[in-house]
């Protein structure tokens, strides 16, 4: 943020020696009012967090952000899965004694578990639902175990007892039971499939009460719903399929930096691909872009990642800490030897977008369904991005805000103005030529008036030492601007004052360093001619 005090001093001078019975006498006097400073600095247009001071003072930029991302949660979704068990006689009657078993089943039941083949799963969270119905003029007691859901080491297990209903008015109940931190094995009653499990039901009369006459309109069902199944762990084979990249991401490195071109000397991004999944990964980047928004400028990245599908290997389960994995990591190192980074990030880009395809186990099945993912662990790209500051510009914009106010008490003082100039003392350290504007604006952000009105200020460029090829002394220059009183009206009318630089290395041969002490200082001052005149 550029830190503007602003100072308006009128100096008026009274004559109390001197009366005349005629007009009161005055006099046209020449002042000079500071009414200004700026420092502006390139490095304050760059958040702190984005960049490094060097032990030299040279600016690097720094810059990391997270690309694209997917969690395997996605791919091992349980849906909400329903079975009904029913028992009903088809024609005549049956006698049942207290404490008969009637229904007795043990059923299979799958989950379809979106092409993935899971083995095993650890519920991080879940519900089972069971709805239990009976027209028995009796109570009835539901029974249903799940042998292969543990927890603690004690299977899944259900018992309750359902009052007596009718034909016309049957018995309902609902139970909610969570079943987080069960391990399901899913092999099925026989261990040899996948997304099964079994269940054992059993419904039979209360041995308290009394013997009963069923027929054809009687029945008792219980009715199981697996709903939210969200697994903490899986394992088994989560297939071969492809999932498409599409994605932008915004980027904060540039953002004041409103247009113009870099060519920097050098930079260095290094793209960061993070599998932390038990599965392998193939990746076809088809395209890295770096778009500037604002002047509607792209350009893709060429590289061997771009260009080439890249294999990635799976995570391993290491048995210590949590999640117990050892993700597989692939590193490229995009540098200007290797690529054409230096126009990529030349552009500016305020966003970068990434278009190709990831491919889930692409050589198949080859861990016979040993797949296994953590919750909240996935596949993720990330850039990190050095690019020191020792580049050429052309016609780089950068542009900063800031608050002021003039002591409205003196406005009436401005009608004595006759004229004069608003001079604009400018102190370039910068090796780097220029143009300036400034705009006035009001509480509403609206322009009230410009610094320049026909021509931009120009800005000479600090004087080079060839020996360090480093600024050592600040080019001084000063521009006039006429002023009328509409002009310094305008400026009570302003609260802030948006100052735009234009800078341009058209001159220098050579890529040019920027250093932290770099600075363009700015001195606006009032060459104002006065009216004064004396009481009498």
């Amino acid at each position: 943020m550029l830190r503007i005090s602003l100072y308006v001093t009128i100096i008026l001078l009274a004559l109390t020696n001197c009366r005349r019975e005629l007009d009161a006498p005055s006099w046209d006097v020449d002042g000079y009012v500071p009414l200004a400073t700026a420092n502006l600095r390139i490095q304050d247009a760059i958040d702190d967090s984005l960049k490094e001071i060097g032990s030299d003072q040279e600016i690097t930029l720094i810059y990391k952000s997270n690309l694209f991302e997917y969690k395997i949660d996605s791919l091992i979704k349980i849906p909400d899965t329903s079975r009904t068990e029913s028992f009903s006689i088809p024609i005549g009657q049956v006698n049942l004694s207290p404490g008969q078993v009637f229904m007795a089943d043990t059923v299979e039941n799958n989950l379809n578990a979106d092409n993935a083949q899971l083995r095993l799963a650890i519920v991080r969270e879940g519900i089972i639902e069971l709805e239990l119905q009976s027209t028995m003029n009796t109570p009835t007691i539901f029974t249903y175990n799940i042998p292969n859901a543990t927890k603690n080491g004690v299977s899944f297990s259900f018992i309750d007892t359902l009052s007596a209903g009718t034909q016309q008015n049957p018995t309902t109940e609902t139970r909610r039971l969570d079943i987080s931190g069960y391990t399901i094995d899913l092999t099925g009653k026989n261990n040899n499939r996948t997304n099964t499990f079994y269940g054992v039901y059993e419904i039979r009369t209360a041995p308290f009460g009394n013997p009963i006459t069923i027929t054809p309109a009687d029945f008792a069902s219980l009715t199981s719903t697996f709903t939210g199944i969200l697994p903490e762990y899986a394992k088994g084979y989560f297939g071969n399929r492809i999932f498409e990249i599409n994605e932008s991401t915004e980027t904060d490195i540039f953002r004041n930096f409103k247009s113009g071109l870099l060519s920097p000397a050098e930079a260095r991004l290094n793209l960061r691909i993070k599998n932390e999944a038990g599965v392998d990964f193939g990746v076809d980047l088809k395209t890295v872009a770096g778009v500037n928004t604002n002047t509607g400028q792209s350009i893709s990245l060429d590289h061997f990642v771009t260009q080439n599908n890249v294999k990635l290997s799976r995570s391993l389960e290491s048995g210590s800490g949590y999640p117990p994995i050892r993700p597989s990591n692939y590193n490229a190192v995009i540098d200007e030897q290797n690529s054409n980074v230096t126009e990529f990030v030349g552009v500016l880009p305020k966003e970068f977008q990434l278009v190709g395809d990831v491919e889930l186990n692409p050589l198949g099945n080859i861990s016979s369904g040993n797949d296994f993912a953590y919750f909240g662990t996935g596949f993720e790209m990330n850039i990190d991005a050095e690019i020191p500051l020792r580049l050429n510009a052309q016609n780089l914009v950068f542009q900063d805000t800031t608050e002021f106010s003039i002591d409205s008490d003196s406005r009436e003082d401005t009608k004595r103005i006759n004229g004069g100039y608003l001079l604009v003392h400018c102190f370039n350290l910068y090796p780097i030529e220029g143009e300036l504007q400034g705009y006035f604006m009001d509480s509403t952000n609206t322009v009230v008036d410009s610094l320049f009105t026909d021509d931009l200020g120009y800005l000479a460029g600090g004087i080079i030492n060839n020996g360090q090829n480093r600024v050592t002394d600040k080019s001084e220059s000063t521009i006039k601007v006429p002023l009328t009183p509409q002009k310094i009206d305008n400026l009570y009318d302003a609260s802030k004052i948006w100052f735009n630089a234009k800078l341009n290395t058209t001159n220098q041969p050579d890529s040019l360093t920027f250093y932290d002490n770099y600075d363009l200082n700015i001195k606006l001052v009032g060459d104002f001619n006065y009216q004064l005149e004396a009481d009498l």
